[in-house]
This record gives C-alpha cells, structure tokens and sequence, in this order.
C-alpha cells in the first residue's frame, strides 16, 4: 500500500529526508493570447490583483461550445476581425444578423460606424489561445481543442450615430430569440449595452424582453455611467426578467472616479451584479478606423484598444452565462438546459460579496 510504504520510510529520518506520493496535476496555463497578460479582467495580475472575474478558473471546466449562441444587440459587429474568423464572413463565428438602420443582411455590412459592439463581442467571444489579441470568457480554445467558443449574432440596432428607436429594438429583441418557423436567430444570451433614462420606458421593449426570457434567452443589459440611482432601461425593466449589470472598478468594487478613470457606475434599480468596467483592465477589440482612443489606455495593438463603463461591465456577465449554458446543456450531456432564472440565480449565489467599506453608500 502507498500510504504504508510512504509512512515507513518517513520513520527512517538518516537514509530519508522525505517520503511522499508522486501527485498527478491537471495543467491550468492561461491562454496564448498576447494581451492575456493585461486583462486583469480575466484573471489577477500584480497591479489589479482584485478586479477580475476568475476567468482563468472557470476555464479549467469549460472555454464555451459553438452550440451557444449571444446576440449583441448594438453597432454592427466587424466580423473581419481577427479575433472572430479568418476575415471572411463565411469563416467568422458571426452565424447571422441584421442591420435595421441599414436594412441590410449584416454580412453587407463591411466596416461599422462604431467599434462599441465590436468591443462587446470580443469581451464574450473573441477566440481564445489562438496564439493573437486577447482571450474571450467563451472563446473555445482554438490551438487546443480546436474549439472556436460560442457563435456570436449581430443585432445591429444603431449605425451611425448613437441613437434608435423602441420599434427597432423591440423587433430585435424578438427575432434574436424567436426560432420558430424558419424566424429568429434562437440566441442563448443577449447583451444590450446601451439604455435610455426614467422618462423613456417602452411598453413594446419590455414585452420584448419577455417573450426573450419565454424564449429561454437570457437577456443581460448595462446599467448605466451616471453614478447615480437613477433608472435607465432595459436595465431596471422587471427584475425577473433582466440580468442588471453594473460596473467595478481596480479593486473590484462599483466604479467611481477613484477607482475607475472619469466615468461613474450607476447603482440601485435592482442591480444584479457588478462587472470589470475600467479601461485599466478591460483591452478588447475595434474596428480599426473607429478606435476608441481613450487617454490612459495601455493597448496599442492594432485592433484593439481598451473599452469602459457598464458597457464593458455586460458583456462579462453574459459571457459567463454563455460558459454555464454551455456546460450545462443537453448537447454537453446534460438532463436539460439551464433556463434564463437558473443562470441570474446561480451567478448571484456565486459572485464574489464585496463587503461595505469606502463605497458601502453605494453598495
């Protein structure tokens, strides 16, 4: 017996220093990425030690199945970029979209007027040990597994400029989730990083937002950049119903100017979690002629550059819902899929508490 061989050699301290099992260990590396070193949003790194999300350990159990499919309802989402496919639309992980502003397919849509939802998809699904760029939470592991990570669907629901009406995104709302007959993109998840204020709440976006969780897809939205309570929408639409993002800053905790860069994270109005949401450690990707360009951003690779606020804070969230419904699926071999009430109980069980302390007014 190895544990009896063990002990009696240790009882021979002149011929033995020590004895001891040769214990087997599971390699747990980060990904090949480049910029992985600087995405203290994945996992801690000596200068922001406490604003990640412990990616790097949910990777040791799941990198994210094509199965899944996120929605990002925003800009359009360059799907050229390296960090989604070859640069051909027939070889990206983009499966479909529509552009409402443009009424084009988005495959006809070649550069975006923004890299905002281009930004939101990288943090989700930018491809994942691929030896380039940045690592997504649910971007597969291409030079392992050959695993690409969930699909992405772009639901471009502004081009040009920074604004849109209810029709439209109440329509994408529920063709992003419907698959019935041929109609819809049947997403999984959808992130919506945008928002409109008190005075703005839609009867047609919020009936959208229910036949998407009737539809099993979770919808994750921002909370906002005011730094205050006040309520923005889709965010503070019916709890039940929306998975409430806010923004945490270097030390993990909600955003402010103190520990973030020079905007604020909204709180209250039924906030579910908080997320990375400072440029200091959020790098992601851009469209090239649409860089964000902030002051203080350390990313200088050609495309990509460092992205903030509750609209960067979202998207996490809904990456890691798309890692839990991807093992968690009957694909994956599981009994069932997880419905959109599992995914908001089962990330707010688990998120780290910040305690109360120099923001607890806020908290």
């Amino acid at each position: 017996d190895i544990l009896v061989a063990r002990d009696s050699l240790c009882k021979m301290p002149d011929v033995v220093e020590y004895a001891e099992p040769n214990h087997l260990r599971l390699r747990q590396s980060l990904p090949n990425d480049p910029l992985v070193f600087s995405q203290a949003n994945m996992a801690p790194t000596v200068q922001y030690p406490a604003a990640h999300i412990n990616a790097d350990q949910a990777w040791t159990v799941q990198k994210g199945k094509s199965h899944i499919r996120v929605a990002i309802a925003d800009n359009p989402i360059y799907w050229a970029h390296e960090e989604f496919g070859d640069g051909t639309y027939a070889g990206s992980k983009i499966i479909g979209g529509w552009s409402w502003p443009n009424s084009a397919h988005i495959s006809n849509i070649l550069s975006p007027n923004s890299s905002h939802g281009t930004a939101c998809a990288g943090i989700v699904a930018a491809l994942s040990n691929n030896d380039i760029g940045i690592a997504g939470i649910a971007g597969g592991d291409v030079d392992g597994a050959g695993e690409p990570g969930v699909s992405l669907i772009s639901l471009g629901i502004v081009n040009g400029g920074s604004f849109t009406s209810s029709a439209v995104i109440a329509a994408a709302i529920v063709e992003g989730s419907a698959n019935t007959g041929g109609f819809g993109y049947a997403a999984d998840v959808q992130n919506h990083s945008w928002g409109g204020n008190s005075l703005s709440a839609s009867q047609a976006e919020y009936d959208a937002i229910k036949t998407c969780v009737q539809n099993g897809c979770v919808f994750v939205a921002a909370r906002g950049n005011d730094g205050n309570t006040d309520w923005l929408y889709p965010a503070c639409y019916r709890d039940a119903y929306v998975l409430n993002v806010g923004a945490s800053g270097t030390d993990g905790g909600l955003m402010t100017i103190m520990n973030g860069d020079e905007i604020e994270s909204s709180w209250g109005g039924d906030v579910d979690l908080i997320a990375p949401g400072t440029i200091h450690v959020v790098p992601s990707t851009v469209e090239e002629t649409t860089r964000f360009n902030f002051a203080n951003c350390s990313t200088t690779m050609q495309y990509y550059d460092c992205f903030r606020g509750t609209s960067a804070a979202a998207p996490h969230a809904a990456g890691v819902a798309a890692l839990m419904m991807s093992e968690h699926s009957t694909e994956n071999g599981a009994p069932n899929n997880l419905a959109p009430e599992d995914v908001e109980f089962l990330m707010q069980r688990y998120a780290t508490d910040i305690p109360p302390g120099l923001y607890d007014t806020q908290t």
